[in-house]
């Protein structure tokens, strides 16, 4: 080979090295770390932070829960839920209305709400949205907030003017809500939430759990399943009641 050719060739190894290597800790590092919003096992769920999964079961349903349904229906099911979570809409939208449709008004389910708000670097609204929900059961009455997650959710809300007026057109005064909001009235009780479900490992939204009177505790940690997957659960633990 003449010299000039080797001296090329030198440079041009180097380069391509650096490409082949460059290449291979692009791929590594993006074949390591799952999409947000996807679960690992393809279903879809916001991913938030990743607390350790345990065998904790959730604190008892109180008054200051947010509860629909027969009190005393054989099925509690409990969803921990963002406002302005995608799935968590789907989920509301598509599964859980089924549900209630079929099992609540039979009395054989009652639906439990709690409150986890992703962070804000995800869903910069979540957090105001779960106060107003609250600040619109405060001045509205405890139905008033099932009507407005309902809007809330049917109408895909971004933004708090969104839902400020979704509150107005539920008759409760948007002025008074943006206040409560302001105010941050009830920080505490979604913090508490939040706690809740981090003690039981909630890693994402929606996470529910499935409880019977007496005290079997099913989680559903695959995010959004469709109606077709819950309703074999409801039976089977129906089924076993």
């Amino acid at each position: 080979m003449p010299e000039e050719n080797k001296n090329m060739s030198v440079p041009v190894a180097i380069v391509i090295a650096a490409l082949i290597v460059a290449a291979a800790i692009f791929f590594t590092r993006n074949s390591s770390t799952a999409p947000k919003g996807t679960a690992n096992n393809n279903q879809p769920q916001q991913q938030g932070e990743q607390p350790q999964a345990n065998n904790e079961k959730p604190a008892p349903i109180t008054d200051a829960d947010h509860v629909l349904g027969d009190p005393n229906a054989p099925i509690t099911f409990l969803v921990y839920s963002d406002l302005q979570c995608p799935y968590c809409r789907r989920f509301h939208e598509d599964t859980i209305k089924q549900m209630m449709d079929e099992y609540g008004k039979l009395g054989k389910v009652r639906l439990v709400y709690r409150h986890f708000p992703l962070p804000a670097s995800l869903h910069p609204n979540a957090l105001n949205f779960a106060l107003a929900s609250e600040c619109v059961t405060d001045l509205g009455g405890k139905a008033k907030f099932w009507e407005f997650i309902d809007k809330l959710f049917s109408t895909n809300g971004q933004t708090l003017d969104d839902a400020l007026a979704i509150a107005q057109s539920l008759g409760v005064d948007k002025v008074k809500v943006k206040s409560c909001v302001d105010s941050q009235k009830f920080l505490q009780k979604i913090q508490d939430n939040q706690s809740d479900g981090a003690r039981i490992g909630v890693a994402g939204t929606p996470y529910s759990v499935i409880m019977t009177k007496d005290g079997k505790v099913t989680p559903i940690d695959r995010g959004a399943i469709p109606y077709t997957e819950l309703k074999p659960l409801l039976e089977r633990t129906l089924g076993n009641q």
